[in-house]
């Protein structure tokens, strides 16, 4: 598994040892080393919690010792600071995410032109990354003045992008517990899976991990590869480097500048080892949920997640914002990891240019592809089409044909629709399984989203030479639909796996 792993671009030993003390002191996440693969099922949670928790505390006091006497080192920084200096940092408080905005400079305007601008407008970059047209740049405003400072901004004429730091409502639904039973997941029937699953991956390399960007990961049912990350932190990261810049004096450079870099200092930085909310370990079950004997599998329970945080917090207070999606799209870009799972909050807004920016370069330069539900408000979307994008609309359970979600059938909502939706998957009554390790029977377009990038892991699994345009064309092919072509309702249709597999010339079950 770590040769695995180390070919995925996750050095964990190194990734340890770069985590513990910068995450503990500044509080970017939990700080406990991860199991690699699922904990042993006969291990109680609380238990295996308790276990993290000493190994994390062993760890780090390790960690923060300095190589000089009387000095501690802050992971994160090539620098050792006094006792008094550390305790200083450490009572760092998070930056107010209102006063930051995401700016990328037009490509031509030269360096003196935006140090000159953001004087003007008085913001003060925090953190760059990126290059060229993917120039990105984190400005802390005046609290309170980010929209003074965002329209002196888009005035200047120096920037292709200006963005809020907008924050964002989960769109979702509660699930109902109960006892499922594998007979009962009529959305792997209804695309075919039992066929396939008996003779993929024979070789275990061949997984091709899927990134779910959500509330996090917690449990055994499904397989999970590195420690994750937790993008939440982020405004700690920031207000620890001013902090570090105010104290010693002088300018503190990101030891990366490459968007890839970047992402791989926070990942390295944080972890994501549990979800307070429970909505991530659904979605990873949905799409990935091994055979634990107590709910059902997910579309390909033969391929693994690497969770990334995008939110945080119990049901109904839970938020993200575009810095932290930003970040975690880094981390996706610096990784080998070419499927994304994004089903927090409905497509994303085409208003946020530098997050499209970065959706865009991780499709067309890093050969990835991105999953997002459509939404559950039973709107027809007006958003343009995005090559870069797989928006998944969800329908109704149904023996044949394809029925879009309706509240009036199955009670709970109805799915969004549009001519930006590419596909369409089950999304009402999906069995997965939750955090605490109880089976949940689930709704939504948070559900059939996952449950698409399922059917591309499946195909990308088989044979990892291709393009994510080849993986698209033959879910593409693959698709049932109820019109020839391409529909507002369900896109390209619903993608079956023993189609997909037949089109590759893979075997299957009858």
């Amino acid at each position: 598994m770590n040769k695995q792993l180390k070919n995925f671009g996750f050095g964990i030993q190194s990734k340890q040892a770069f985590a513990l003390g910068l995450a503990a002191i500044i509080g970017l996440a939990s700080v406990q080393p991860s199991a690699i693969a699922a904990p042993p099922q006969a291990k109680k949670p609380q238990v295996r919690a308790q276990q993290l928790s000493q190994q994390a505390r062993n760890q780090q006091s390790r960690a923060q010792q300095s190589t000089r006497p009387g000095m501690m080192r802050i992971r994160g920084f090539n620098r050792e600071f006094t006792p008094e200096q550390y305790k200083k940092l450490s009572q760092v408080q998070p930056l107010d995410r209102d006063d930051i905005l995401l700016v990328m400079p037009n490509a031509k305007a030269e360096k003196d032109e935006i140090s000159d601008a953001f004087e003007q407008a008085h913001g003060e970059v925090v953190a760059e990354f990126g290059e060229g047209e993917m120039k990105i740049l984190v400005v802390k405003t005046e609290h309170g003045k980010a929209l003074q400072t965002q329209q002196k901004l888009v005035a200047d004429g120096h920037f292709s992008a200006v963005d809020f730091n907008k924050r964002e409502a989960a769109d979702w639904v509660q699930p109902i517990y109960k006892e499922p039973k594998l007979a009962d997941s009529w959305h792997l029937y209804r695309m075919h899976c039992p066929e396939v699953f008996g003779g993929l991956f024979v070789d275990p390399r061949l997984k091709e991990l899927i990134a779910v960007l959500d509330s996090g990961l917690q449990g055994s049912e499904v397989s999970k590869v590195g420690m994750g990350a937790d993008c939440t932190g982020i405004y700690r990261y920031l207000a620890l480097k001013l902090a570090v810049k105010l104290m010693i004096g002088d300018s503190v450079d990101d030891n990366a500048s490459k968007v890839e870099q970047w992402g791989n200092l926070v990942s390295y930085m944080t972890y994501c080892l549990d979800d307070q909310n429970g909505h991530g370990t659904w979605v990873s079950s949905s799409a990935a949920g091994g055979d634990n004997g107590v709910a059902s599998l997910g579309i390909n329970p033969r391929t693994a997640v690497y969770p990334i945080r995008i939110a945080n917090g119990p049901p109904g207070t839970i938020y993200t914002d575009e810095l932290s999606e930003v970040v975690a799209m880094m981390i996706c870009c610096q990784s080998n990891i070419r499927i994304v799972n994004i089903s927090y909050g409905g497509v994303p807004d085409p208003s946020k240019k530098v997050l499209q920016a970065i959706m865009r370069y991780y499709h067309d330069k890093k050969n990835g592809l991105i999953f997002t539900s459509a939404g559950n408000k039973g709107k027809n979307l007006t958003y343009p089409q995005a090559s870069y994008l797989e928006v998944v609309s969800a329908m109704e359970k149904t023996d044949k044909g394809l029925k879009l979600a309706d509240k009036s059938v199955n009670g709970v909502f109805d799915s969004n629709y549009g001519n930006c939706v590419t596909f369409t998957a089950p999304g009402s009554v999906i069995n997965c399984c939750g955090a605490d390790g109880k089976p949940a029977v689930v709704y939504g377009t948070s559900f059939a989203s996952p449950i698409a990038a399922g059917i591309a892991s499946l195909i990308w699994g088989q044979n990892r030479g291709l393009k994510n345009t080849d993986v698209e064309r033959i879910m593409i092919q693959s698709c049932e639909n109820t019109t020839a072509g391409r529909n507002s309702k369900f896109g390209y249709g619903m993608p079956d796996a023993k189609k997909a597999m037949q089109i590759m010339g893979v075997p299957t079950n009858d």
